[in-house]
């Protein structure tokens, strides 16, 4: 899927678990969307990530070191591909698409899942019927 900067910036947010809508910095992104302010709303969501210390997925944060590359930000795209490692090192399984993961230990965990990925799922389930 090859996607502009903007579109890929608001998947990420249309895929955000409804736990995070709240934060200051998630609000401040959605801002800088409505005013095309791409490179803010990247900012945005790499600060509201690192904010809250819990894990976000690796299409999470690959989306938003594309979008970095694409708009010629290598240290910002560099930075989002070191949190995949880290990510990866931390938590020792991938968080999936529209889920975050919060650890309080090696062996708790808890995950928040957005709202538009269940109703996703909700309708291929009907549909299946």
């Amino acid at each position: 899927m090859d996607l502009s900067p903007e579109q890929t910036i608001k998947r990420l947010v249309d895929y955000m678990p409804d736990f995070y809508k709240t934060q200051r910095q998630f609000i401040t992104c959605i801002e800088f969307l409505e005013n095309r302010e791409w490179e803010l709303a990247l900012d945005s969501l790499i600060e509201f990530a690192d904010e809250t210390g819990h894990y976000f997925s690796e299409e999470f944060w690959l989306g938003l070191a594309n979008s970095a590359d694409n708009m010629n930000l290598t240290d910002k795209a560099n930075y989002c591909r070191k949190k995949i490692k880290q990510n990866a090192d931390e938590v020792k399984s991938k968080t999936p698409f529209g889920w975050t993961t919060i650890k309080f230990d090696d062996t708790h965990f808890q995950h928040h899942i957005s709202e538009k990925l269940k109703e996703e799922w909700a309708t291929e389930r009907r549909e299946k019927r």
